[in-house]
């Protein structure tokens, strides 16, 4: 019994010291792919998205490695993954799985609604350093199920890419001496672009409101100044109302967003008409007002044109 177990011991040191020669040698490449078979819960005010995707590697049956098992969606805020199998196919263990996923997501709002992004999922080794397994993309089989539809969005292009992810860290492990570690990594880019001319219009139709209120107050005599201002406050009060109806749609933001851009551009008109009708009432040609009209006219078309185009 003892020299069976002495043999049994020795058999897994040696086939342990085989494994450990075998990854010091060269690292394993491996063929990984995704497919995506839903999008959505698009949320720029949470900074997420969510999407269903099966993600399959293509290995060397004869390497006691199996990726598909040691894989990790990066940048997850949850996860639900079905059991990974492993098959044989010809030469390759062809392994696959598929996972639910909410990823955290970075939007830049600041061209909405004309705004384009690039949706991340990157797919990382979790156990087995850059030195023991490299990714190589499956181009040919990735993708997106054509049938997907996201409302206000359309999906624009799709691309995967292999990378090594260096981090400044050897995770505690004893046998690694360099405070950095590299991982393979192998990333899908998704580019949506928002169907935004719908949503242009309805956030901004009462700021143009007050622009064209704005306008009209020019053409007030200089003995109607009460109305004048009460005229322009009004248009002033619609504008900023207006503007702060886009935080229920994009959140609190920093950022100043188009929208955002175009109703100050109104507001800064209207303290023009606001000093134009103080300075009317002492001016009875009025030819102030004219002259002020024409360039508050000319310089918000302009704005605009440069702001959206």
């Amino acid at each position: 019994m003892k020299l069976c177990n002495s043999i049994g011991n020795s058999i897994a040191s040696i086939a342990a010291l085989l494994v450990a020669t075998s990854l010091s040698a060269a690292p394993m490449h491996t063929t990984v792919g995704a497919y995506f078979t839903r999008l959505g819960d698009l949320n720029p005010p949470n900074n997420s998205f969510s999407a269903d995707l099966w993600v399959w590697t293509l290995s060397d049956p004869a390497s006691p490695l199996r990726p598909i098992e040691t894989l990790r969606l990066r940048g997850a805020r949850q996860v639900s993954a079905e059991k990974p199998e492993n098959v044989v196919r010809g030469n390759r263990m062809y392994g696959f799985r598929f996972f639910t996923v909410t990823m955290q997501q970075p939007w830049d709002m600041r061209d909405f609604p004309f705004d384009e992004h690039t949706l991340v999922v990157p797919i990382s080794e979790q156990f087995f350093e850059a030195s023991d397994i490299v990714y190589d993309v499956d181009r040919a089989g990735s993708g997106i199920d054509p049938r997907i539809r996201l409302g206000d969005w359309e999906i624009t292009g799709f691309t995967m890419t292999p990378e090594i992810v260096p981090y400044p860290s050897h995770f505690g492990d004893p046998l690694v001496k360099e405070p950095l570690t590299r991982w393979a990594e192998a990333e899908a880019h998704i580019k949506i672009r928002r169907k935004g001319v719908g949503t242009f219009f309805k956030v901004t139709l009462v700021g143009y409101i007050a622009f064209a209120l704005t306008m009209l107050s020019f053409a007030f005599e200089g003995t109607l100044f009460g109305s004048r201002i009460s005229l322009l406050v009004g248009a002033l009060f619609a504008d900023v109302v207006n503007m702060r109806s886009t935080e229920s749609i994009l959140g609190r933001s920093d950022d100043f967003t188009l929208i955002d851009k175009i109703h100050l551009a109104v507001a800064a008109c209207i303290v023009v008409g606001v000093a134009m009708a103080f300075r009317s009432r002492r001016d009875e040609t009025r030819r102030g007002d004219k002259l002020a009209a024409t360039i508050v006219f000319v310089a918000f078309a302009a704005l605009n044109v440069v702001l959206i185009w």
